[in-house]
């Protein structure tokens, strides 16, 4: 009938021939028209539909066998249609596993939610309590992906899911549910619970000897302890999970984490490095976890990857690299629907295009990511946001607003313990603070106090880089108060301490400077060696500004250790100011 129907081009086409793996050959066929179908299905009677559909699924799971897992999405409407609802959970549950592996996130909490619908019809028993476990564990791990690591619902699902674990004795799913909460709480910025959630993942990876999820907790306690500052514990834990990591066992660790947590930890660990003065090792360390993201071909990798390595590179001061970075993960976050990935390349690549003279539109994609990031439930990072929006900010002329975005970034530090920023927001609001006048400064608030607060707190976490950065703030500052010798001895102390990273911008800044103020004190040796030669002009003789005009080669702004008078009297000389 259905060959005949095919042939007059009523209601059916023929689209081919199906093979199953049982042998049966037959003749598929399709409606010509999805209106056909739809009519023709209602007038069936709705009993008979369901005996249709189950018998279907039935002839479908036994025609394919072992393979019959490869069609799980269309047995499990068959069996959902057929009232089946131990088969239909099952293949819906296996439906979101094919999902998951497509990164088609969408399509996976489609599945898990009419899973965790039709499970109430199901028998209460202890199978069922471990089927919603799971159903709830997946499906915090695809909210993740699709609403962001803090959204509310990723932490209802995860929340169920311990709630469940705890009644299903030594469940292998209970590594995923701590490390399900232990994002959700880290990202939204609590750090202090997150942290003991890594502790338990890490007492539950020895209880059970397992080297994977060992690597997991190291991730988990490495990251969080980026967070809250503490550099040096960081890096070992990254440095634990690193080694303890094998790509083959990629799948795995994006079943559990959502991203591969092998080139997430190589990132953290490139960040802790450039915190502890170690810039070269960083940036192998970063292009180690992009090479290993680009290997994997995981769309959600990626973008962490991009993620933290533009995230690097605004640390290192890379405008130009950080948008490069920040604009190609926005681009992949919308393609695949990752709004807390674009949010963060939203807030980096605004800032880099602040910082490259771009003021106006980099201004306004900040506050865009600022608001999509928040709107995501996120809160880590908080400080670190407020800190680039308000460089941004008195870089656009406006230091007042920019003091208020920094004083909202320190405010939320004691609550948070997020203190990854916390000297760099006190060396910015030393800068700040000198683009006003005195009057405007707060009761009690000095640029010099803040530089000696940042460095006081870079040293406690041993943070050479962002001590460095304070610094040469310090030690500018002293220079245009007329203490030369004591800034130099300051900027001497952490700058030979370094021993590597001599390109980057801070340690380049910071090698001119060394070298004016040298010359700063050089000119004032021979300025009181040689004040009984003095005749005509502030500089003394030919003598003495021959031998100033030699250390005036050491800097590439004269201007910062001479008087007018002075560069007065040297232009009168055949060199002159302007051929030194």
């Amino acid at each position: 009938m259905l060959a005949a129907l095919a042939r007059r081009g009523q209601f059916l086409r023929v689209q081919g021939i199906a093979e199953w793996p049982d042998g049966t050959v037959a003749t598929r066929y399709t409606f010509i028209h999805d209106l056909y179908r739809e009519i023709l299905y209602e007038r069936v009677p709705a009993g008979q539909r369901v005996r249709w559909h189950r018998q279907v699924g039935l002839r479908l799971e036994a025609g394919y066998g072992v393979q019959a897992p490869e069609l799980p999405a269309e047995l499990a409407e068959h069996f959902v249609r057929g009232r089946d609802m131990p088969r239909a959970v099952r293949y819906l549950s296996e439906a979101e596993e094919t999902a998951l592996r497509r990164s088609a996130y969408h399509e996976a909490i489609r599945h898990l939610s009419r899973g965790l619908d039709l499970l109430p019809e199901l028998p209460d028993v202890p199978e069922r309590t471990a089927q919603e476990l799971h159903l709830n564990v997946a499906l915090g791990a695809a909210l993740t992906a699709n609403k962001g690591f803090a959204a509310a619902k990723v932490g209802q699902a995860y929340t169920r899911a311990r709630e469940l674990s705890r009644q299903v004795a030594d469940s292998p799913q209970l590594a995923p549910v701590l490390l399900g909460l232990w994002v959700y709480y880290h990202v939204r910025a609590e750090l202090q619970t997150a942290h003991e959630l890594g502790e338990e993942l890490l007492r539950l990876a020895h209880r059970w000897h397992d080297p994977i999820l060992r690597h997991q907790a190291h991730h988990a306690l490495g990251i969080t302890s980026t967070d809250v500052g503490a550099f040096t514990q960081a890096l070992e834990h990254l440095e634990q999970a690193v080694a303890l990591y094998t790509p083959e066992q990629h799948r795995t660790h994006t079943e559990l984490s959502v991203y591969d947590t092998g080139a997430v930890c190589l990132a953290f660990a490139a960040h802790n490095l450039w915190y502890l003065g170690y810039p070269d090792q960083a940036s192998r360390r970063n292009q180690e976890a992009l090479a290993l993201a680009e290997t994997l071909a995981h769309p959600y990798t990626t973008a962490g990857t991009l993620c933290l390595a533009a995230l690097l590179a605004s640390l290192r001061r890379d405008g130009q690299q950080a948008e490069a970075w920040a604009e190609a993960m926005m681009a992949l976050s919308h393609d695949q629907g990752f709004p807390y990935m674009w949010a963060w390349g939203a807030v980096v690549r605004g800032w880099a295009l602040s910082v490259q003279g771009q003021s106006h539109e980099g201004l306004d994609l900040l506050r865009q990511g600022l608001a999509a990031y928040g709107a995501t439930g996120a809160a880590v990072l908080h400080t670190y946001w407020r800190l680039l929006h308000a460089e941004a900010l008195g870089g656009a002329g406006d230091p007042e607003a920019a003091l208020r975005s920094l004083d909202e970034a320190l405010a939320t530090i004691a609550g948070s313990g997020e203190h990854r920023s916390e000297a760099e927001l006190y060396r910015l609001q030393g800068e700040l603070l000198q683009q006003l006048s005195e009057d405007k400064w707060p009761a009690g608030l000095t640029p010099e106090a803040c530089f000696r607060r940042a460095i006081e707190l870079a040293r406690h976490q041993q943070a050479k880089s962002l001590e460095l950065r304070a610094t040469i703030r310090l030690s500018r500052l002293w220079q245009r108060q007329g203490k030369p010798q004591t800034a130099r001895q300051l900027l001497s102390e952490i700058y030979d301490w370094f021993s590597e990273g001599f390109d980057t911008v801070d340690l380049q800044e910071a090698k001119r400077l060394g070298e004016e103020l040298t010359a700063s004190r050089e000119i004032r040796r021979v300025r009181q060696h040689h004040a009984g030669e003095r005749t005509l002009h502030p500089c003394g003789s030919a003598r003495i500004r021959s031998r100033v005009l030699r250390l005036l080669q050491y800097t590439d702004q004269p201007e910062r250790l001479l008087s007018q008078a002075d560069r007065a009297a040297i232009s009168d000389t055949s060199q002159g100011w302007n051929h030194r």
